[in-house]
């Protein structure tokens, strides 16, 4: 297969025979859908769920809730790369600067930690330490995607966050397990 210019820099990551993951994003509330339509075509796929618990007048639920909206992760050669954004719902790859950048083992072994699920005892997943004035990420909850700086620590596992953004500065007690730091 002949490749234009530029076309295996856009690719980054993707090895022709290595799977490594990638984070691809969907259409709104679309998480499970497209899930279940890669597994159908056995792409290795990684949705992390919340179990989460509603309380209504009347009635007790308890659902499943993506991690993160609008994304699933998929474990994929340079082939299978067409075969995923051919998935209806499947909008397009995550990249850094229009190049495909693979997420390293360690950090989908470290999703599955907060969702709660076992991870393979080989990876290696080393507790993130924080240090005020640290530039932070919130991965869960509403605010999912915002980006901010800690500004004080509250006890071992809970810090205060100062989100800027809008001409609007806000501050918020927030879980370690919320966050993630930026490099």
């Amino acid at each position: 297969m002949k490749r234009g210019r530029g076309h295996s820099r856009r690719l980054g990551d993707l090895h022709p025979t290595e799977k490594r993951w990638f984070a691809v994003r969907t259409h709104f509330k679309w998480e499970k859908l497209v899930h279940g339509r890669l597994k159908k075509k056995d792409i290795e796929v990684y949705l992390p769920l919340l179990h989460v618990v509603r309380r209504y007048a009347s009635k007790t639920k308890h659902v499943q809730l993506p991690l993160i909206n609008n994304f699933v992760f998929v474990k994929i050669t340079e082939s299978e790369y067409i075969k995923v954004l051919e998935t209806e719902g499947a909008i397009f790859f995550l990249k850094d600067a229009k190049v495909l950048k693979a997420i390293p083992e360690r950090e989908i072994a470290i999703l599955r930690l907060v969702v709660g699920e076992e991870i393979d005892p080989s990876i290696d997943v080393v507790p993130i330490s924080y240090d005020v004035g640290q530039e932070v990420e919130i991965v869960r909850g509403q605010l999912a995607g915002m980006k901010g700086k800690l500004v004080e620590q509250k006890g071992k596992k809970k810090f205060v966050v100062e989100l800027t953004g809008m001409d609007l500065e806000l501050r918020m007690e927030i879980e370690m397990d919320m966050i993630r730091p930026l490099t």
